[in-house]
């Protein structure tokens, strides 16, 4: 009986490592995502509340930033992952914060009308008047005055002033206060806005028809680890599966926006018809904001390489 306990002993000894590497690998857990952003966009909620970031075996926190500023600081400082931003914020970061971000994909088709003040009939009136925007030096606040140059008012002659008052709903309520007289407000703030009593004076397309909408970013940090590089294809997977889904089914989108954002039906209905299901980049328009910043003198010709701030493999991975 001895001997063959001991037998028995030494085979599973020696069977062990074999038994070992047959086992299921262990299923690691869910990879942990932090996201801030702008918009309560369509796809980010339904990515979320439809389970496609679970699928992806990803939790997703997310929430709204009170300025591109705080945005910015806090994802090169590692406060968060991915940032949903303007391409300008990415340029313009690098030199503040001194740290590099990269841009892999596109979420919205870009609208950015100006809206004032009802005292305010032409762009003449606002001669002398402080303007909302979120960061005087950066983003749509570039948008705002190519704008009022081609109306013939010069941020740099002291035609008027900017006043950082930081995202949609803090430059609304600048402007309905009456601390400013205008600002751009991007979807669906411009649906409170003309409920405030505010009306459209220009939009960003008669003077930058090419400018691109948010992107999604990340540090090249971050982005430089291979479990993230990972995470961020699953990520793209998710985002393109819930843009498809909100895009297709409206209604629910609309209650899923009251429900978890507070969002009205117009609102949501604005976010939705900016909503893009292919998150592909357009390099041409990434330089238009590059262009920008040069021929409004914040950095010599010719500016940075454009290509150094995006990367098109994630989300052509992703799409694989």
């Amino acid at each position: 009986m001895l001997r063959r306990l001991a037998l028995t002993t030494v085979v599973l000894t020696s069977l062990a490592p074999l038994l070992l590497a047959m086992a299921p690998a262990a299923q690691k857990g869910p990879t942990l995502l932090r996201v801030i952003t702008f918009v309560p966009y369509p796809a980010l909620v339904a990515a979320d509340e439809r389970g496609f970031f679970a699928a992806e075996n990803l939790t997703v926190s997310w929430e709204i930033t009170p300025s591109s500023t705080v945005q910015m600081q806090g994802l090169t400082a590692g406060r968060w992952d991915i940032a949903i931003t303007s391409f300008d914020n990415l340029l313009a970061s690098h030199v503040r914060e001194g740290v590099p971000s990269v841009a892999f994909g596109v979420v919205d088709r870009i609208d950015l009308p100006l809206y004032v003040r009802p005292e305010i009939a032409t762009y003449e009136d606002l001669r002398g008047r402080p303007l909302a925007v979120d960061a005087v030096d950066t983003a749509f606040a570039l948008v705002l005055r190519r704008m009022l140059l081609a109306h013939g008012l010069d941020l740099n002659r002291g035609d008027f002033t900017l006043v950082g008052a930081g995202a949609p709903q803090q430059r609304l309520d600048s402007i309905t206060s009456g601390e400013t007289y205008g600002g751009i407000l991007n979807p669906p703030w411009n649906i409170l806005g003309e409920q405030a009593g505010l009306h459209q004076l220009g939009h960003h397309s008669e003077v930058l028809p090419d400018y691109p909408g948010s992107v999604l970013a990340s540090t090249r940090e971050w982005l430089a680890q291979p479990d993230n590089r990972a995470a961020v294809v699953r990520f793209l997977r998710a985002w393109q599966r819930g843009a498809e889904w909100a895009v297709n089914n409206r209604a629910a989108t609309r209650e899923l926006l009251a429900r978890v954002r507070n969002v009205p039906p117009a609102a949501a209905d604005n976010l939705l018809d900016a909503t893009l299901t292919d998150l592909s980049l357009n390099p041409s328009g990434l330089a238009t904001v590059r262009d920008l910043r040069v021929d409004l003198g914040l950095v010599p010709p010719p500016g940075p390489n454009v290509a150094d701030y995006y990367d098109l493999t994630l989300y052509e991975e992703a799409r694989r």
